[in-house]
């Protein structure tokens, strides 16, 4: 299977600052498609559609693929590669509202007192910080700054965007204590993303994923303070529309605002 254009589109990407997961991602999903349905160069707009209507797929998966196919054949007809876009008319993908799941405190708090030192800083960089799985990875000592309230991490989080999030004091010391790499290995002096999920997933219970830590991150921030603005800013979201997907409301809060429309002014 010949994959030069899907490189080129590859080193587009990077020289465009999209982050090394995103190229990954990108790359990965073309080249499936190239072995699922042939030279994507010649592959019709009937092609794609079918191949984006799986049934196996949940619509997170079709969105995240169709995203892939329209950016390859953008950039394919825009250098000349292609002479016509079959990507071009291709169904945008409906996808259902998410509920939040934030893990529960006491899983939580089992997990941590219970994992190997190097897995419980990961765990509470994603309970106490919000940190996904490729941020986690990225820790390094020097990414310890201080404020002037507390202390915070800069995190270089996804497209390269960098935010400043406050953690707590204990946290702060034990990452720059390591001088280096919070977790260091194999993929430019880290751990890769995937191994950090993979001993997070391990020192979790069956159902509970690292993911659901910063969901917890987001409900607990939102129901202390209800600034949905600053969770969005902790959280490095670009959409506020993706940081209400985080924040689940209190049942008491709900049942408090309907109460409050039970009665008519008379």
């Amino acid at each position: 299977m010949d994959t030069c254009n899907i490189d080129r589109y590859a080193a587009y990407l990077a020289a465009g600052g999209r982050g090394e997961s995103t190229v990954k991602l990108r790359r990965s999903h073309l080249v499936r498609a190239a072995r699922e349905i042939g030279p994507l160069e010649s592959a019709t707009a009937d092609k794609l559609i079918s191949y984006l209507s799986r049934p196996d797929w949940r619509p997170s998966t079709r969105r995240s693929y169709r995203s892939s196919l329209r950016g390859f054949y953008s950039w394919a007809t825009a250098t000349g590669k292609i002479d016509t876009d079959p990507a071009a008319g291709l169904p945008t993908v409906i996808q259902p509202r998410a509920l939040p799941r934030p893990a529960d405190d006491a899983i939580i708090a089992a997990a941590i007192t219970s994992a190997p030192p190097r897995v419980q800083l990961m765990l509470e960089l994603m309970a106490y910080a919000g940190l996904r799985r490729c941020e986690v990875a990225r820790v390094h000592a020097r990414d310890v700054i201080a404020t002037d309230r507390a202390s915070a991490l800069r995190v270089t989080g996804k497209g390269g965007h960098t935010r400043i999030v406050p953690i707590p004091g204990h946290l702060a010391r034990r990452v720059v204590k390591l001088r280096t790499w919070a977790f260091p290995g194999n993929d430019h002096g880290h751990l890769s993303a995937a191994h950090v999920g993979k001993l997070v997933s391990r020192a979790l219970p069956p159902g509970v994923t690292g993911h659901m830590l910063r969901h917890r991150y987001a409900t607990e921030g939102y129901r202390r303070s209800r600034d949905i603005r600053a969770i969005q800013e902790l959280l490095g979201h670009a959409k506020l529309d993706t940081t209400m997907v985080y924040t689940r409301v209190d049942v008491d809060q709900v049942t408090a605002v309907a109460s409050s429309t039970w009665k008519l002014a008379g």
